[in-house]
């Protein structure tokens, strides 16, 4: 099912999320471990809190390590605006998939923009371009590198201000 999903090609966060169902549920569990792929249905249950979530990630973890698991952690530390967690995560997970070279890539972005570090940030959204082809998508991307050179440019002209006034 969720692979005639992915043929559709929906949106990027749509074909995301089915991408890290499968893998979820192809890679990590083989179809042999009936307690682990319980684990992980239950962990794609939007009833569940971000605690909650990140509980069932230990739990996890503790059976099978995949790197999906920290790049799952990443978007709940996300989400929670524990930007630098997220990078941590994130920084320690590696794919061969592109749509998640390409989530992560973006994640890392919007953390590092979130953190005012946006030299970095660009670097980031950059890297994102090697891993898509859509156009939306790739002109999302470049908004982001927009936004980063302009909140950067305005960061140094307010420096650049501030040291002017405190010189006069």
């Amino acid at each position: 099912l969720y692979r005639k999903l992915k043929s559709i090609d929906i949106s990027e966060r749509i074909n995301e999320s089915i991408e890290l169902r499968i893998i979820a549920l192809s890679e990590m569990c083989d179809g042999q471990d009936t307690q682990l792929g319980k684990m992980l249905v239950q962990y794609f249950t939007p009833s569940l809190s971000d605690s909650e979530k990140i509980s069932l990630l230990s739990s996890i973890e503790k059976i099978k390590f995949h790197p999906i698991l920290d790049y799952l952690r990443a978007k709940i530390a996300f989400r929670q605006k524990q930007y630098e967690n997220a990078i941590k995560y994130l920084e320690r997970s590696s794919f061969d998939n592109l749509l998640l070279r390409f989530g992560k890539e973006m994640l890392l972005g919007e953390s590092h923009f979130r953190l005012h570090y946006f030299q970095k940030a660009i670097f980031h959204f950059w890297n994102s371009l090697n891993y898509t082809s859509n156009k939306a998508t790739i002109q999302r991307v470049e908004d982001w590198i927009g936004r980063c050179e302009w909140y950067e440019g305005s960061r140094k002209f307010e420096m650049k201000n501030e040291s002017k006034n405190c010189a006069e």
